[in-house]
């Protein structure tokens, strides 16, 4: 693992201007001059990262995906779960495929069961409640509860939701938006209901590269895979992994889902199609990433610590009435205005009067209206840019606002 020498360099390597020239998805959502919604980071690659895609490009090798780069993502992947977690998995469990959406649907379309019913704390990654709907699943939020501004599961809604009928609960570990990084108790305990009621869970991890070693509250912390919580959740948990949240590079189409053992025979005879929507070029890639990227990742934290804090201090500074709380995991903020003039839709404010692209919090299930996600992986520079054109128009909409009008 080789650490930059100057990482700020690397992680500041483009202003705004330039960000908006390179025409990435982030920054070309409608006429907004920032770019804050798409979950994906406004910084240089790793260059382990773009040597391996190089080579993969003066090779030639950008056809399908063939046995030696599906070995050495697999692999690759494989390694960094044991020196991650401890989590030594089975090579026969471990599927490639092109994306966790992807797995979403492959889990619901050749794994699922016949239980019609599918359980999504909410608020949650807006996919995880369409894809079961289009596939003809029934999907029922159970919301979460903060807790001192900490969103958790609601065990006790779960397990009626499981003991009505459920068969499945999708599980995004750690969480999109909250930032939440689930406990091992946490999750010890929603096991415990999920095999007491013969269900399934499908994990989403693609976040737990973003971990940082201390919680908002200051306290050591880790992210934990699901299914290696207990024997009962390594027996119905499908868990996707990837390295496109990590290291940024969402495009690359590679991914990998960890099986249970009474889903290997099905995974096997899939496996060849599965793969196949994975991309060669990406495998490498992601096997780069995960062998080589490691130092990088470390630098990125770092960023992304400072980031997480002084998002604060800028909100706390510029926004008033506005909440906050500093995620334990990934780059994106669950930012609250249910007690600003901006509650009822404040992305579409944000957007019409700031010229910030944000996430709706409606957007992602009953517990969403009132919040934004923001995206705070961008130069630091930028994010004092997008946060000061965002005050701007909140400060001015509140001295527009008449006199008698209630807050």
């Amino acid at each position: 693992m080789t650490l930059l020498r100057n990482p700020r360099k690397l992680f500041e390597a483009y202003d705004s201007e330039a960000l908006r020239g390179m025409g990435r998805a982030k920054w070309t959502l409608g006429s907004n001059l920032f770019g804050a919604a798409v979950a994906e980071m406004d910084f240089a690659p790793a260059g382990e990262i773009v040597s391996a895609l190089r080579s993969a490009i003066e090779k030639g090798d950008f056809g399908y995906p063939h046995q030696a780069v599906i070995e050495t993502a697999a692999e690759a992947m494989r390694q960094w779960l044991v020196d991650q977690y401890d989590w030594d998995v089975e090579r026969q469990d471990v599927v490639t495929i092109g994306g966790l959406v992807h797995a979403l649907e492959a889990y619901f379309l050749f794994f699922a069961g016949e239980k019609k019913d599918v359980v999504v704390p909410t608020p949650s990654y807006p996919p995880f409640l369409h894809v079961p709907t289009e596939l003809g699943w029934n999907v029922i939020e159970s919301p979460m509860q903060c807790v001192d501004g900490r969103w958790c599961l609601d065990l006790d809604d779960i397990e009626r939701a499981f003991a009505k009928g459920a068969g499945t609960l999708i599980l995004c570990n750690p969480h999109n938006p909250t930032g939440t990084v689930f406990t091992r108790a946490e999750l010890t305990s929603l096991s415990e209901i999920v095999e007491a009621h013969g269900g399934r869970v499908f994990s989403d991890e693609i976040h737990g590269p973003l971990t940082y070693n201390t919680s908002a509250a200051g306290e050591d912390q880790r992210h934990v895979p699901y299914a290696s919580v207990t024997d009962a959740a390594t027996g119905h948990a499908m868990t996707g992994v990837s390295a496109t949240k990590g290291w940024n590079m969402g495009g690359i189409n590679a991914a990998h889902v960890v099986v249970a053992e009474r889903d290997r025979a099905t995974a096997q005879r899939l496996n060849a199609m599965l793969s196949h929507s994975a991309s060669t070029p990406g495998l490498w890639a992601t096997a780069a990433a995960y062998n080589d990227g490691r130092g990088w990742l470390e630098n990125l934290l770092d960023y992304l610590n400072e980031n997480r804090r002084r998002l604060a201090e800028l909100i706390c500074d510029s926004l008033p009435g506005v909440g906050y709380r500093i995620p334990d995991a990934s780059y994106l903020a669950w930012i609250d205005f249910r007690q600003t003039e901006w509650a009822d839709c404040p992305s579409a404010h944000i957007s019409q009067r700031a010229r910030v692209a944000l996430v709706e919090g409606a957007d992602f299930g009953s517990p969403g209206p009132g919040f934004a996600r923001l995206n705070f992986a961008t130069p630091y520079p930028v994010l004092e840019e997008i946060l000061a054109a965002i005050s701007e128009a909140f400060q001015s909409t509140r001295s527009t606002r008449p006199r008698n009008e209630l807050i």
